[in-house]
């Protein structure tokens, strides 16, 4: 997670020399008010995941952000000439969408009981921790065993700022069409089991 700030700030001192403790607190933030804001947000986000009995995650938007991602990387593809076939892909996100909303629902009416069984509360959260990590492969990215997850990385020319579903992204970047083919596939194979444990989620809110 990245959460900061941005928009009409005073910047423009990142990375300098007057990126400094005097600066801050002479001319940036001279009262802390955006450090105070910033650092109650961030306790209540971890609070909120600390304390939660059931882990507070979602998943119908990142279906539909990955969807985004999807359509930029093919529009590029597009604009070199070929198109990618990413059916496999959409499949397993508009299965995802479904699934997600009835999660939702059934989450919400569970909640509403007041009280939720321990030992389903355990395999239910082990379920959800498993849908972030099956996002990632051991055999790591295309010539970058060492970065895992299949949709972000920092970018191979781009220091540490952001490619979004990075396999496939950076094959059609160097239009290595083999490549775009094979990392769809790779990708597909992650949401297919993110799906896999969004279903037994369910089944065990369908317990509780």
């Amino acid at each position: 997670m990245n959460a900061g700030f941005s928009g009409l700030t005073k910047g423009g001192i990142y990375h300098s020399v007057y990126d400094s403790i005097y600066w801050y607190t002479h001319f940036s933030d001279t009262t802390f008010v955006d450090g105070k804001a910033l650092a109650q947000y961030t306790a209540t986000a971890l609070l909120r995941l600390a304390d939660s009995s059931v882990l507070p995650f979602e998943f119908g938007h990142f279906a539909t952000t990955v969807n985004g991602y999807l359509e930029e990387i093919q529009k590029e593809a597009k604009g070199k000439g070929q198109t990618l076939d990413f059916s496999g892909l959409t499949k397993q996100l508009d299965a995802l969408k479904q699934s997600s909303a009835k999660y939702d629902a059934l989450l919400a009416t569970t909640m509403q009981k007041g009280t939720v069984d321990a030992a389903h509360a355990n395999a239910l959260n082990a379920a959800l921790l498993k849908t972030e990590r099956v996002l990632t492969r051991q055999e790591g990215l295309p010539n970058r065993e060492w970065y895992k997850h299949q949709i972000y990385a920092p970018g191979f020319y781009t220091g540490y700022g952001v490619k979004t579903v990075p396999g496939v992204r950076e094959a059609v970047d160097s239009q290595d069409w083999a490549l775009a083919k094979r990392e769809t596939t790779v990708v597909e194979q992650c949401l297919a089991q993110m799906n896999q444990y969004v279903n037994l989620a369910i089944s065990e809110l369908g317990g509780m």
